[in-house]
């Protein structure tokens, strides 16, 4: 018998046909859910005109719960996986995170979600498969992401106030006042920062770097590209990319370290006074203002327009940049609107993976681009 074959007319003894089905499955190597799925609509399909009833059915799941030696289960099942901060927890059916932040869940299972701030902290809103800042409930049909978000300092500051922050894929990291590092998020070494002090944080995709009081570059994290091996000698300024990190020597030349597979470790020479990197490519800002990118360019994200900016973010597959009179230009791939942003003056940019959001002289943000997550839904009030 053929999965994904008609069934050829004839008398077929039912328990036959359903053994037949599962052994085919299971030498296939079909998934569970895949095998279950595609054995019951088969067999329905053949049985179309009479009943196969509970036992019918009590025969299937019982083969194809045993046929594969225990190897497959009857029912789908789907992962939820939460992530969170430390400055705050959340908590469902099986879920305690930080701590315990995925759960499998039998297909159809309705699932709720609290997020619950620390002392000190705020609840910000939900992102993935929840939106806004009300109650999480997910029906599980797929896997499913759900993201918390939360502000303040919730007490990784220990007791004191951030001076800077910096956020990478899935993890944060701040500046405390004493020049301490901490972070949060998923650790695979990234949010464990070595002790010490450091003047400036640049968050990337699984890595993070570190500008200490003399200079000197320390990278913590992901490595698997040498993205947090940093050359020795002292450093002005730092970027961390995806898998690649950039900085500016004293002189304002530019030096890269870690993947280089679309050129984007690879500068040009001469001096920068800014370096912003991403994915795939960097730019930097000349002194006179001029911009320069290198790496991908197949959105055109490394070709930028000529005339003066104060200020360039590098974002996924785009770049935008500020000019001298404020007003916000963008180039690179458009498809969500990323690089279409709004008139008016801004006094600070920055590009994500598909939005990109500005600050107004007011202090208000606005942002443009993609809106899935309610990433370029700012709330109101005012910025610093």
């Amino acid at each position: 018998m053929a999965m994904g074959k008609a069934i050829p007319c004839g008398v077929y003894d039912m328990d036959s046909l359903i053994k037949s089905a599962s052994r085919h499955a299971c030498k296939r190597g079909m998934r569970a859910n895949e095998k279950m799925g595609r054995v019951v609509k088969r067999i329905r399909e053949f049985s179309r005109g009479f009943a196969l009833g509970v036992t019918g059915l009590g025969i299937v799941l019982g083969i194809l719960g045993t046929s594969c030696a225990g190897a497959y289960g009857a029912t789908p099942t789907h992962t939820l996986s939460v992530a969170t901060s430390a400055a705050g927890s959340v908590t469902g059916p099986g879920i305690s995170c930080p701590g315990d932040c995925s759960q499998i869940y039998d297909e159809g299972t309705a699932v709720s979600l609290t997020a619950t701030p620390n002392s000190g902290a705020s609840f910000t809103g939900w992102s993935g498969s929840c939106s806004g800042t009300g109650s999480c409930a997910v029906v599980m049909g797929r896997n499913r992401n759900v993201g918390a978000g939360f502000g303040g300092d919730g007490g990784r500051g220990g007791g004191q106030s951030l001076s800077q922050i910096s956020a990478g894929t899935d993890h944060t990291c701040g500046l405390r006042g004493d020049g301490s590092a901490v972070c949060w998020g998923a650790s695979g070494g990234q949010s464990n920062p070595p002790s010490g002090t450091f003047t400036r944080l640049s968050v990337g995709g699984n890595h993070t770097c570190g500008l200490r009081r003399n200079g000197s570059a320390v990278c913590w994290g992901s490595n698997h590209t040498g993205q947090s091996t940093p050359p020795s000698g002292a450093f002005t300024q730092l970027s961390a990319g995806a898998a690649h990190t950039c900085g500016l020597r004293g002189d304002g030349s530019a030096v890269c370290w870690g993947s280089d597979h679309a050129g984007q470790s690879t500068p040009p020479s001469g001096a920068f006074t800014q370096l912003s990197a991403s994915a795939a490519h960097t730019c930097g800002l000349r002194g006179d203002g001029s911009a320069v990118c290198w790496g991908r360019n197949d959105s055109g994200q490394s070709t930028p327009p000529s005339g003066a900016f104060t200020q360039l973010s590098a974002g996924g597959d785009h770049t935008c940049g500020l000019r001298r009179n404020g007003s916000a230009v963008c180039w690179g791939r458009n498809y969500s609107g990323q690089s279409a942003p709004p008139s008016g003056a801004f006094t600070q940019i920055s590009a994500g993976g598909n939005h990109a959001c500005g600050l107004r002289r007011s202090g208000s943000a606005v942002c443009w681009g993609r809106k899935k997550y309610g990433q370029s839904d700012p709330p109101s009030g005012a910025f610093t």
